[in-house]
């Protein structure tokens, strides 16, 4: 497979199906200040030579990771690795190899429903300042509450550019109702369901290719792991996986 073929099947990088205005997911961010989020973790592959960030996560202990299956289901475990406690992907913090990863049994790529995963780093994550874990949540999360998104997804999606430094934006939670309404012409992923979060910051800030697999916090708490969003920024919600929905599958896999 030429690098160029290879670059285009890897998640995070560019949406890999029919639905071809839906990425795979931050527009109009700011950068994040030096350990806003210490759970924040970039997943990267060697699959092109080099460690090319596709993804992010969150550290939820000192062995396991949660990020979106549509990161990991395509991806052998061997040629994926982490890295943690650094807001610049040129400054490469602290690197782990993983063990193994596990997707949801359930996912679809069709209506990219249950996509989640864990994955086990092979040593120990060493906690600092600027590395902690993220609490699971213990009650579901309510409409109109700020939320905090980031990721080094692309910052502009037509130049295809992302970020060395780490984005941040503010999104809003939606009702579900809202949520449908708003992506009523994307019938193929529709309806967005119980075990799924919206959030929405306006037309011009959104997740875009890259922030596939990161998080969605409230008050230090992982709400929503960025699942998928039309075109970056253009005035549509952004979709999560509900992780209050699998804090059972997940606690139950590691």
């Amino acid at each position: 497979m030429k690098p160029t073929e290879t670059l285009h099947k890897l998640p995070g990088i560019i949406a890999r199906d029919a639905r071809s205005k839906i990425s795979g997911r931050i527009v109009g961010g700011d950068d994040a200040t030096d350990g806003l989020a210490p759970y924040q973790i970039s997943l990267q592959t060697d699959l092109l030579g080099n460690n090319l960030h596709i993804c992010g996560g969150s550290i939820i202990s000192d062995q396991w990771i949660v990020t979106a299956a549509h990161c990991i289901d395509e991806v052998p475990t061997e040629n994926l690795t982490i890295v943690v406690g650094t807001n610049s992907l040129s400054n490469d913090g602290q690197r782990y190899e993983l063990q193994k990863c596990i997707s949801h049994e359930n996912f679809s790529r069709e209506t990219v429903k249950n996509d989640i995963g864990i994955c086990k780093v092979s040593t120990n994550i060493t906690y600092g300042e600027k590395i902690q874990p993220i609490k699971l949540p213990s009650s579901d999360v309510e409409a109109g509450k700020k939320a905090l998104l980031t990721g080094w997804g692309y910052t502009n999606f037509k130049a295809r550019r992302a970020p060395d430094n780490l984005q941040k934006a503010i999104l809003t939670t939606q009702t579900l109702k809202q949520c449908n309404r708003n992506l009523r012409a994307f019938k193929t992923i529709l309806p967005i369901g119980e075990k799924q979060v919206c959030a929405y910051a306006g037309r011009g800030t959104g997740g875009c290719p890259g922030d596939s697999g990161g998080p969605l916090a409230i008050n230090g708490t992982l709400i929503g792991v960025v699942s998928f969003g039309v075109p970056c920024g253009k005035g549509y919600d952004d979709v999560f996986t509900k992780v209050y929905a699998y804090v059972d599958w997940i606690r139950g896999k590691m």
